[in-house]
């Protein structure tokens, strides 16, 4: 019983003690955790610690500190440890085994963002500072293709309605660079008239690279107007979990019902490839027009923590020390920012 420490190369070992969980998702994979660090996120890491039969997987990303030290936090999308097994003691174990791990790899800090489905915040409740941040919500797809219809608000199955009897249709677009390089455009477009904040911005290489290291586990559907563009969505799958991953609409046309459409149709298509859950995310914070968005198309919530534990409190409390006088003028915006000493004022 011991670590055993993966890197992104190690895919075939990594993706085999993945197998061993019932349920996990393209977030814990080691191809998408190489795309994060194509996008210079961090070194794409997966720790292992096994007993007999029973065993944690828990991928994250590494991030060198200007100095000798480094934090590690789950990749873009949700993350933490997950396991075959509920025996504390087990569990207890891997805490300490991984606790001496981080002394020893001079981590200052640990950034998670738990998965909303599969529930693994509470694995690490007593363990280190979990707080609740917001809802998400999915579908559960056992069900028949009516009820999931019917479970559908009315505004959300007239909004469909209207998109169709206006003449659109969704296409899956085939991940050509063209096609790719159409959705990164609008993509951005999207962001800046939202105001984004820089964090939700993604290079064209990125999106590159999404496609190139996920082939059979990503689609790209699109509703084109004459050969233009006007509203896209990706869509990541993995174990028997689609998750709605990023999406894009010209906001000069104002046209009813495009990402309703485009959400119904991938909706559809993962219920007769047998997925079981379709999760469609979050808002930016509970009950704002994102979030109630994606509530019309499912009540069922999924709660998403975020958890926060320093390993070495002398160094994370310098780097925090060293950021907040470096940017003395917008530290205040930043006060709850946990890894906030990474962000490039």
């Amino acid at each position: 019983m011991g670590i055993t420490e993966l890197e992104t190369s190690d895919k075939i070992t990594w993706t085999d003690f993945l197998y061993k969980i019932q349920f996990h998702d393209i977030y814990y994979t080691p191809e998408y955790l190489r795309i994060c660090e194509l996008n210079n996120e961090g070194k794409g890491k997966c720790i292992i610690f096994q007993e007999e039969e029973k065993v944690v997987v828990y991928p994250f990303l590494l991030n060198q500190l200007d100095n000798s030290y480094s934090d590690i936090q789950s990749a873009y999308g949700y993350g933490g440890l997950l396991t075959n097994s509920h025996c504390q003691d087990f569990i207890n174990s891997f805490i300490d085994a991984f606790n001496f791990w981080c002394e020893s790899n001079h981590v200052i800090a640990e950034f998670v963002r738990f998965h909303p489905i599969l529930n693994n915040a509470e694995i690490l409740k007593d363990k280190m500072d979990v707080e609740f941040n917001r809802e998400t919500v999915y579908l559960e797809l056992d069900l028949d293709l009516d009820r999931i219809w019917l479970n559908f608000s009315s505004k959300c199955r007239n909004s469909i309605r209207k998109a169709i009897n206006n003449g659109f249709s969704v296409e899956r677009m085939r991940p050509t660079n063209e096609n790719i390089l159409s959705f990164y455009s609008l993509y951005t477009e999207t962001m800046k008239v939202l105001n984004a904040h820089q964090y939700y911005f993604f290079s064209a290489s990125y999106f590159r690279n999404l496609f190139f290291s996920l082939k059979g586990k990503i689609k790209l559907y699109g509703i084109y107007e004459k050969d233009e563009l006007i509203s896209a969505a990706i869509f990541l799958y993995s174990g028997k979990i689609v998750n709605y991953h990023l999406s894009a609409r010209k906001a000069s046309r104002n046209l009813a019902g495009l990402t309703n459409l485009i959400l119904y149709t991938a909706i559809m298509e993962a219920k007769k490839d047998d997925y079981a859950i379709f999760h469609l995310g979050g808002g930016n914070r509970n009950n704002d027009g994102l979030h109630k968005f994606k509530l019309s198309f499912s009540k069922l919530t999924g709660r998403f923590f975020i958890g926060k534990k320093v390993h070495n409190e002398n160094k994370y409390n310098d780097e925090i020390i060293k950021w907040e006088q470096k940017n003395e003028n917008v530290k205040n915006s930043f006060g709850n920012y946990f890894l906030k000493y990474r962000i490039d004022c």
